[in-house]
């Protein structure tokens, strides 16, 4: 029986290029093939976002940005009040000399009382006590050369207080006249001072004396009659310029003195 047999020995080169080539190109196939399939894996696991981070994006995308504007306006800068330094606390008594009184007259009409505001400091001491007194203090109102009043003749009108005075801020108290004259023993019935122009010259004992000028006025429509009628002179024939303790006929100057500081 015969049988047919391939030839042996050596194929073609032909033919080992073709093998060579085939085995070639399946390689680079399989590499190909297996990077697009690592590509991919790696694209679907970068497009599954973190869904804690999307909400964390979408919040801020939604927030508005805060205004400084707005911060500002509802924050208001708060401003440091200056603080005021406390006042010296006295030291001692305070020395007559080193006292420094200045009168002042607000305003001033007849037929009552007429209130004398007294500011008070000191020269040296940053802080003294002072006992005001009839003691302590004396104050008179003239005019011209006519003593019209003083403190001599009633001491009691001078009152009985406990001060602090200081040389950078003053101390104000005040003190009154009845708006008549005055003799001693101080009685009550004596004329009413009529209305012009007077001197109140005000001191602590031992200390300068302080004078300043004002203007008595008529009283004021809601004046009692008789005290209208007294400042302006009695109806019976009294002393009609209001004259001095012994009887005389001294009338207040009815234009302000030259020499005043007023």
């Amino acid at each position: 029986m015969s049988s047919l047999t391939r030839p042996r020995g050596p194929l073609p080169s032909r033919v080992y290029w073709v093998r060579r080539l085939l085995v070639i190109g399946t390689a680079l196939a399989l590499v190909l093939g297996i990077g697009s399939l690592l590509n991919l894996g790696s694209d679907g696991s970068s497009r599954q976002h973190d869904p804690t981070a999307a909400q964390v994006a979408a919040h801020d995308s939604s927030t508005p940005a805060a205004d400084p504007t707005s911060k500002k306006s509802k924050h208001k800068v708060k401003t440091r009040k200056p603080t005021t330094p406390p006042l010296p606390e006295p030291s001692g008594p305070c020395e007559p000399g080193d006292i420094v009184i200045s009168p002042v007259v607000p305003g001033a009409f007849g037929g009552g009382d007429v209130r004398i505001r007294l500011e008070l400091s000191t020269r040296i001491s940053e802080a003294c006590t002072w006992e005001l007194s009839r003691d302590s203090l004396t104050f008179k109102i003239t005019s011209g050369n006519d003593n019209i009043w003083s403190s001599l003749d009633c001491p009691a009108q001078v009152p009985n207080r406990s001060l602090v005075l200081r040389r950078q801020t003053p101390t104000w108290t005040a003190i009154t006249w009845n708006s008549r004259r005055s003799e001693p023993g101080c009685p009550k019935a004596t004329s009413w001072a009529l209305p012009g122009w007077y001197h109140v010259a005000v001191a602590a004992f031992d200390g300068e004396p302080a004078d300043v000028q004002f203007r008595l006025r008529r009283p004021s429509a809601d004046a009692s009659p008789s005290a209208e009628e007294s400042a302006s002179g009695d109806k019976n024939g009294g002393d009609k310029n209001g004259g001095g303790k012994n009887g005389g006929s001294v009338k207040p100057s009815s234009k302000p003195s030259p020499n005043t500081n007023d």
